[in-house]
């Protein structure tokens, strides 16, 4: 059984094509003993990545920073939701802001005998990054707004 559907393999064979990689339980069984099953595969999602932050916002180069990234691991991000996932690279993102940005991580899949299935994504990253920002109480004045471009206030 392939996640609740009954198949059959032909004599021989000893593989099958999954098709898109989700999660899934494979369950065999012996002609000879049909009512004897045994779990073969159980792949299940991980948890989303934690603590992942956007770190900065440079508007006017268009490129948005990430906090929180580990080492060595590989990650996929999408800016439509989770709909589809490009590689992330260099823990920075180019020309990918505009109105319309749900930007999300999440851990790649890692191919193999003993692989992995993406992790669930994040939540919704994207925002306005205010880190550079100072209002100036006395003045009256909202400070370093240079690093605002593109921002209304």
């Amino acid at each position: 059984m392939v996640s609740g559907k009954k198949i059959t393999l032909e004599t021989g064979k000893d593989e099958i094509k999954i098709g898109e990689a989700k999660p899934i339980s494979i369950w065999v069984r012996e002609a000879a003993q049909p009512k004897v099953y045994h779990q073969a595969v159980n792949l299940v999602e991980g948890e989303a990545p934690a603590n992942i932050v956007v770190k900065h916002y440079d508007y006017k180069n268009n490129i948005i920073g990430l906090e929180g990234l580990e080492a060595n691991t590989n990650y996929e991000y999408s800016i439509d939701g989770g709909s589809t996932w490009s590689k992330l690279e260099n823990g920075s993102l180019e020309d990918i802001l505009g109105n319309q940005l749900d930007l999300r991580i999440r851990l790649a899949a890692i191919p193999g005998e003993e692989g992995q299935l993406p992790s669930k994504a994040t939540g919704k990253l994207n925002g306005i990054y205010l880190g550079e920002v100072a209002l100036n109480v006395a003045k009256g004045l909202i400070e370093k707004n240079n690093k605002l471009h593109g921002i209304q206030h």
